[in-house]
Protein backbone atom coordinates (compact mmCIF):
# COMPACT_ATOMS: atom_id res chain seq x y z
CA UNK A 1 0.00 0.00 0.00
CA UNK A 2 1.08 3.56 -0.58
CA UNK A 3 1.87 5.90 2.26
CA UNK A 4 -0.22 8.79 0.99
CA UNK A 5 -3.65 7.81 -0.29
CA UNK A 6 -5.11 4.44 0.54
CA UNK A 7 -5.42 2.15 -2.48
CA UNK A 8 -4.34 4.90 -4.81
CA UNK A 9 -7.01 5.46 -7.39
CA UNK A 10 -6.46 4.84 -11.05
CA UNK A 11 -7.41 7.32 -13.68
CA UNK A 12 -7.87 6.01 -17.19
CA UNK A 13 -8.08 8.35 -20.11
CA UNK A 14 -8.67 7.02 -23.56
CA UNK A 15 -7.09 8.32 -26.74
CA UNK A 16 -8.69 7.62 -30.08
CA UNK A 17 -11.58 5.69 -28.51
CA UNK A 18 -13.31 3.16 -30.73
CA UNK A 19 -15.85 0.42 -30.02
CA UNK A 20 -13.24 -2.19 -30.92
CA UNK A 21 -10.52 -1.06 -28.54
CA UNK A 22 -8.96 1.78 -26.56
CA UNK A 23 -5.49 3.03 -25.84
CA UNK A 24 -4.96 4.21 -22.29
CA UNK A 25 -2.56 6.88 -21.14
CA UNK A 26 -0.28 5.66 -18.37
CA UNK A 27 -1.53 7.32 -15.19
CA UNK A 28 0.80 6.05 -12.46
CA UNK A 29 3.44 8.78 -12.55
CA UNK A 30 4.33 11.39 -9.95
CA UNK A 31 2.93 14.15 -12.16
CA UNK A 32 -0.34 12.35 -12.82
CA UNK A 33 -0.84 11.46 -9.16
CA UNK A 34 -0.36 15.12 -8.26
CA UNK A 35 -2.91 16.15 -10.89
CA UNK A 36 -5.40 13.56 -9.65
CA UNK A 37 -4.90 14.74 -6.09
CA UNK A 38 -5.20 18.43 -6.91
CA UNK A 39 -7.82 18.44 -9.64
CA UNK A 40 -10.03 15.51 -8.63
CA UNK A 41 -9.65 14.38 -5.02
CA UNK A 42 -9.70 17.96 -3.74
CA UNK A 43 -12.46 19.12 -6.07
CA UNK A 44 -15.49 20.19 -4.02
CA UNK A 45 -17.98 18.73 -6.48
CA UNK A 46 -16.19 15.38 -6.55
CA UNK A 47 -16.02 15.32 -2.75
CA UNK A 48 -19.75 16.04 -2.53
CA UNK A 49 -20.47 13.30 -5.07
CA UNK A 50 -18.40 10.81 -3.07
CA UNK A 51 -20.33 11.73 0.06
CA UNK A 52 -23.68 11.40 -1.71
CA UNK A 53 -22.73 7.92 -2.93
CA UNK A 54 -21.63 6.98 0.59
CA UNK A 55 -24.95 8.16 2.05
CA UNK A 56 -26.85 6.14 -0.55
CA UNK A 57 -24.70 3.11 0.26
CA UNK A 58 -25.46 3.43 3.96
CA UNK A 59 -29.17 3.80 3.26
CA UNK A 60 -29.36 0.82 0.91
CA UNK A 61 -27.02 -1.62 2.69
CA UNK A 62 -26.35 -0.53 6.27
CA UNK A 63 -24.51 -3.68 7.41
CA UNK A 64 -22.31 -3.72 4.34
CA UNK A 65 -21.54 -0.02 4.77
CA UNK A 66 -20.56 -0.64 8.39
CA UNK A 67 -18.15 -3.41 7.38
CA UNK A 68 -16.50 -1.22 4.75
CA UNK A 69 -16.14 1.54 7.31
CA UNK A 70 -14.63 -0.84 9.84
CA UNK A 71 -11.99 -2.08 7.39
CA UNK A 72 -11.00 1.39 6.21
CA UNK A 73 -10.91 2.90 9.69
CA UNK A 74 -8.81 0.00 11.01
CA UNK A 75 -6.22 0.45 8.28
CA UNK A 76 -5.99 4.22 8.68
CA UNK A 77 -5.79 3.97 12.48
CA UNK A 78 -3.01 1.40 12.20
CA UNK A 79 -0.92 3.55 9.84
CA UNK A 80 -1.33 7.33 10.31
CA UNK A 81 0.59 7.99 7.07
CA UNK A 82 -2.33 6.61 5.07
CA UNK A 83 -4.99 9.10 4.02
CA UNK A 84 -8.45 8.31 2.78
CA UNK A 85 -9.29 9.40 -0.73
CA UNK A 86 -12.40 11.05 0.73
CA UNK A 87 -13.10 11.64 4.41
CA UNK A 88 -16.83 11.32 3.75
CA UNK A 89 -16.71 7.86 2.18
CA UNK A 90 -16.11 4.33 3.48
CA UNK A 91 -14.81 3.14 0.11
CA UNK A 92 -11.04 2.68 -0.02
CA UNK A 93 -10.54 2.99 -3.77
CA UNK A 94 -11.80 5.16 -6.57
CA UNK A 95 -11.51 5.08 -10.35
CA UNK A 96 -12.07 8.07 -12.62
CA UNK A 97 -12.76 7.01 -16.20
CA UNK A 98 -12.51 10.24 -18.14
CA UNK A 99 -13.69 8.89 -21.44
CA UNK A 100 -14.53 10.79 -23.47
CA UNK A 101 -16.67 7.76 -24.39
CA UNK A 102 -16.09 5.49 -21.41
CA UNK A 103 -17.10 1.88 -21.86
CA UNK A 104 -15.87 -1.50 -20.66
CA UNK A 105 -15.66 -5.01 -22.04
CA UNK A 106 -17.32 -7.90 -20.13
CA UNK A 107 -15.32 -8.47 -16.96
CA UNK A 108 -15.41 -9.02 -13.22
CA UNK A 109 -13.50 -6.91 -10.72
CA UNK A 110 -12.11 -10.02 -9.07
CA UNK A 111 -9.83 -8.12 -6.67
CA UNK A 112 -12.75 -6.35 -5.00
CA UNK A 113 -14.43 -7.68 -1.85
CA UNK A 114 -16.45 -10.61 -3.27
CA UNK A 115 -19.36 -10.22 -0.86
CA UNK A 116 -19.49 -6.47 -1.37
CA UNK A 117 -20.59 -3.73 -3.70
CA UNK A 118 -18.87 -1.22 -5.88
CA UNK A 119 -20.65 2.03 -6.68
CA UNK A 120 -20.69 3.34 -10.24
CA UNK A 121 -21.90 6.82 -11.21
CA UNK A 122 -22.48 7.65 -14.86
CA UNK A 123 -21.50 11.18 -15.88
CA UNK A 124 -21.25 13.16 -19.09
CA UNK A 125 -23.59 14.32 -21.82
CA UNK A 126 -25.19 11.40 -23.64
CA UNK A 127 -28.57 9.95 -24.57
CA UNK A 128 -29.14 7.00 -22.25
CA UNK A 129 -31.57 5.47 -24.74
CA UNK A 130 -28.78 5.21 -27.30
CA UNK A 131 -25.87 3.94 -25.20
CA UNK A 132 -24.19 3.63 -21.83
CA UNK A 133 -26.39 0.70 -20.74
CA UNK A 134 -25.08 -1.60 -18.02
CA UNK A 135 -25.12 -5.27 -19.02
CA UNK A 136 -25.15 -8.00 -16.35
CA UNK A 137 -24.24 -11.02 -18.42
CA UNK A 138 -24.86 -13.72 -15.80
CA UNK A 139 -28.40 -12.46 -15.28
CA UNK A 140 -29.15 -11.67 -18.94
CA UNK A 141 -30.14 -8.16 -17.87
CA UNK A 142 -29.57 -4.84 -19.65
CA UNK A 143 -30.10 -1.73 -17.50
CA UNK A 144 -30.62 1.81 -18.76
CA UNK A 145 -27.94 3.89 -17.03
CA UNK A 146 -28.47 7.65 -17.49
CA UNK A 147 -26.02 10.32 -16.37
CA UNK A 148 -26.25 11.13 -12.67
CA UNK A 149 -27.54 7.66 -11.77
CA UNK A 150 -25.79 5.41 -9.24
CA UNK A 151 -25.69 1.64 -9.53
CA UNK A 152 -24.40 -0.61 -6.75
CA UNK A 153 -23.36 -4.07 -7.84
CA UNK A 154 -21.27 -7.03 -6.62
CA UNK A 155 -18.69 -6.43 -9.31
CA UNK A 156 -16.40 -9.24 -8.17
CA UNK A 157 -19.16 -11.80 -8.75
CA UNK A 158 -21.14 -10.65 -11.78
CA UNK A 159 -19.73 -10.33 -15.29
CA UNK A 160 -20.62 -6.82 -16.40
CA UNK A 161 -19.90 -4.26 -19.10
CA UNK A 162 -21.50 -1.19 -20.61
CA UNK A 163 -22.39 -0.23 -24.14
CA UNK A 164 -20.72 2.48 -26.19
CA UNK A 165 -22.39 5.87 -26.55
CA UNK A 166 -22.78 7.28 -30.08
CA UNK A 167 -20.05 9.35 -31.69
CA UNK A 168 -20.15 12.97 -30.54
CA UNK A 169 -21.63 12.12 -27.14
CA UNK A 170 -19.57 12.00 -23.96
CA UNK A 171 -19.72 9.52 -21.11
CA UNK A 172 -17.53 9.36 -18.01
CA UNK A 173 -17.74 7.22 -14.90
CA UNK A 174 -16.87 7.60 -11.23
CA UNK A 175 -16.47 4.30 -9.39
CA UNK A 176 -15.78 3.59 -5.71
CA UNK A 177 -14.87 0.18 -4.31
CA UNK A 178 -12.77 -1.65 -1.72
CA UNK A 179 -10.24 -4.36 -2.55
CA UNK A 180 -10.67 -7.70 -0.87
CA UNK A 181 -6.98 -7.70 -0.03
CA UNK A 182 -7.53 -4.81 2.37
CA UNK A 183 -10.08 -6.79 4.38
CA UNK A 184 -7.67 -9.73 4.41
CA UNK A 185 -4.85 -7.42 5.55
CA UNK A 186 -6.93 -6.36 8.56
CA UNK A 187 -7.98 -9.93 9.39
CA UNK A 188 -4.33 -11.02 9.29
CA UNK A 189 -3.36 -8.36 11.83
CA UNK A 190 -1.97 -5.86 9.30
CA UNK A 191 0.32 -8.29 7.56
CA UNK A 192 0.13 -10.41 4.42
CA UNK A 193 -1.60 -13.76 4.55
CA UNK A 194 1.73 -15.42 3.74
CA UNK A 195 3.43 -13.80 6.74
CA UNK A 196 0.39 -14.51 8.91
CA UNK A 197 0.60 -18.24 8.19
CA UNK A 198 4.40 -18.35 8.40
CA UNK A 199 4.16 -17.00 11.93
CA UNK A 200 1.90 -19.89 12.84
CA UNK A 201 -1.28 -17.89 13.21
CA UNK A 202 -4.65 -19.52 12.57
CA UNK A 203 -7.75 -17.85 11.13
CA UNK A 204 -10.65 -17.65 13.54
CA UNK A 205 -13.14 -18.32 10.73
CA UNK A 206 -13.22 -20.92 8.00
CA UNK A 207 -13.60 -19.74 4.38
CA UNK A 208 -17.18 -21.05 4.46
CA UNK A 209 -17.97 -19.04 7.60
CA UNK A 210 -16.38 -15.94 6.11
CA UNK A 211 -18.46 -16.35 2.96
CA UNK A 212 -21.72 -16.86 4.89
CA UNK A 213 -21.05 -13.81 7.07
CA UNK A 214 -20.43 -11.76 3.96
CA UNK A 215 -23.65 -12.92 2.33
CA UNK A 216 -25.65 -11.98 5.42
CA UNK A 217 -24.53 -8.37 5.02
CA UNK A 218 -26.27 -8.09 1.68
CA UNK A 219 -29.67 -6.39 2.02
CA UNK A 220 -32.80 -8.33 1.12
CA UNK A 221 -35.59 -7.03 -1.07
CA UNK A 222 -38.07 -7.18 1.81
CA UNK A 223 -35.73 -4.95 3.83
CA UNK A 224 -36.40 -2.12 1.39
CA UNK A 225 -40.09 -2.82 0.74
CA UNK A 226 -40.98 -3.01 4.43
CA UNK A 227 -39.61 0.45 5.26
Amino acid sequence: MRSQHLHIRNCSTSTNPTPAGRRYVEWDTVHNRQVIDRELLQNEDVINLAGFVDAAFQNMAYDLHEEYGRVLTSICDNDPKIRRNFTNSVFAGVTFNLGPQACTIPHTDHLNIPTGWCAVVALGDFNADEGGHLILWDLNVVIRFPRGAIIFLPSALLIHSNTVVPEGQRRYSFTQYTAGGLARWVECGYMSQKEFLQRGHVFQRTPQQRWEEGLRRFPRWNTWTSE
